[in-house]
């Protein structure tokens, strides 16, 4: 692939490896490609190297061996260029308690080259969203963490970065900010933003992402589309809400598809290779249960998740 067919993709990973001063290898030659538009989620179990190459991509961590591109630029050799393309929300909170809100992001923006009135053009509206429209001259440490949670991620929107990488954003968030953040992340990636996730909360990844990359002790293991990735299930979960609570004899019947009761109204059911979807749908339907909603489950996730690093 020549330079310029490389500008157009906004990360591309090549035999990237991270080695420690121990001898430890937390990344081992893993490639990928990032292409536009994709909202991408880096998965792993605790120690499989998501943080390891999150700072690399991001240029807080050396590269051992290989490179990393961001639109052609290689992060190592000309950091600036690549790290101007990144808007970037780290896992821990980084932001000056000391300093207002509106300040926060003004101070940002300028090293972006971006005038203060169109900082605040751009900010008003996630800060409404967010409810921080009204504390904007308050400092940034007054916030709870979750709302410098948010804080964090509106700073790096509205610098317009062309990629925005998140690490653990969501972390021990109450379900209130955890779904605001999760509006805003959905509006950008139909916007046209390219984005990569890392997360431990399946059911965020699910909601979110088109694309899935497993890393197991520093190997990439799966590089898919969402979508290839659990078709290709032995076993796909779904989560099925009824207009009223099934009575649990009703659900005896279904044993054949692993009927859980997960709420009062809501029951996972399992499909394996050999059933349908369909049939089971048209077999509710017999059995005079009346189907509100249907989604895939966050077992999806949890089943791929174990199936890849087995």
């Amino acid at each position: 692939m020549t330079q310029n067919d490389l500008s157009n993709i906004p990360v591309s990973i090549r035999h990237v490896t991270k080695k420690y001063a121990d001898g430890f290898e937390a990344v081992r030659n893993v490639s990928f490609q990032i292409k536009r538009g994709d909202f991408s989620v880096l998965m792993g179990l605790n120690g499989a190297g998501k943080t390891s190459l999150i700072g690399m991509l991001t240029g807080t961590n050396h590269v051992s061996a290989g490179s990393i591109e961001v639109f052609g630029s290689d992060i190592t050799k000309d950091p600036i260029r690549a790290k101007i393309k990144l808007g970037v929300v780290p896992q821990e909170v980084n932001l000056n308690f000391f300093t207002p809100i509106m300040d926060t992001l003004i101070y940002h923006g300028g090293f972006f080259g971006i005038p203060k009135h169109t900082v605040i053009q751009r900010a008003l509206p996630l800060l409404k969203k967010a409810r921080l429209d009204k504390k904007i001259h308050l400092p940034a440490g007054s916030l709870s963490g979750g709302m410098k949670r948010m804080l964090m991620l509106i700073r790096a929107l509205i610098q317009k970065p062309e990629i925005l990488v998140l690490d653990e954003p969501t972390a021990n968030l109450d379900i209130e900010i955890r779904r605001t953040i999760w509006d805003i992340l959905r509006t950008e990636h139909q916007n046209g933003m390219t984005t990569l996730l890392t997360t431990h909360n399946l059911e965020e990844a699910q909601l979110l992402c088109t694309n899935v990359l497993i890393l197991h002790h520093g190997k990439l293991v799966m590089d898919r589309t969402l979508e290839d990735a659990i078709e290709e299930m032995e076993e796909k979960f779904y989560t099925i809400k009824f207009s009223s609570a099934p009575q649990k004899r009703a659900l005896e019947s279904f044993s054949a598809y692993g009927a859980k009761l997960k709420g009062e109204k809501t029951v996972d059911f399992c499909i394996t290779r050999s059933q349908d979807l369909g049939q089971l749908i048209y077999k509710l339907h017999l059995a005079g249960l009346k189907i509100d909603h249907i989604a895939p489950s966050s077992h999806q996730l949890e089943q791929l998740l174990t199936e890849a690093i087995l």
